[in-house]
């Protein structure tokens, strides 16, 4: 089974139900979980490891409420761990809803930079908004709690990875959107709304 752990906030419900629809349409019998930052502490690895600590899944997506996951998604899933049997924790597609690239695979070394998909680095690092693992991942490492929004929480959160010997893989066969008018490239294309 397939947890997906939401963080939102509670005045951003209609992100949250766009996003918890697409999970239910595109992974169906998949677990859902949703902590919400009620206190907008903005602290996102408490939120995150709070979130994941109650999921029963093999497989834990911890997503941001503005990540919508695409047909392809679960079986893309499937496919990549078939091919890498000992993967414990990777990114996949992110795109934007214009259709350009986010933050889904990028090395951080003084400051971010998108990395070609079939190439990797030293340096790869993870977007805190999704992470796809393996549960025994939240066994060897957890998100720092103090660190917030904009405090590189994903950064430090990849680095511990990678000081436990465990490799950040791409998995090119799932794909996500990622729903933030902050990133529109082409004003008036987005997601419709319910």
């Amino acid at each position: 089974m397939i947890s997906f752990c939401i963080i939102s906030r509670p005045n951003e419900l209609e992100k949250l139900d766009l996003c918890s629809a697409h999970i239910e349409v595109n992974a169906p019998g998949s677990e859902i979980i949703t902590v919400f930052d009620k206190n907008n502490t903005g602290k996102l690895g408490k939120l995150r490891n709070e979130a994941i600590k109650q999921a029963n899944g093999d497989i834990i997506v911890s997503i941001d409420n503005d990540i919508l996951i695409h047909r392809d998604f679960v079986n893309g899933i499937k496919e990549f761990a078939y091919y890498n049997p000992d993967w414990m924790v990777s990114s996949c597609r992110l795109l934007n809803v214009d259709g350009s690239r986010h933050w889904d695979w990028k090395e951080h070394h003084g400051s971010d930079k998108l990395l070609e998909y079939n190439t990797t680095s030293e340096y790869v690092v993870l977007t805190g908004g999704l992470v796809i693992a393996k549960r025994e991942l939240y066994k060897i490492v957890a998100w720092n709690e103090s660190l917030k929004f904009y405090q590189q929480e994903d950064i430090e959160f990849s680095n511990k990875i990678k000081k436990h010997g465990i490799k950040i893989l791409f998995n090119p066969y799932s794909t996500v959107t990622h729903n933030d008018e902050r990133y529109y490239h082409h004003p008036g294309k987005g997601v419709l709304r319910k």
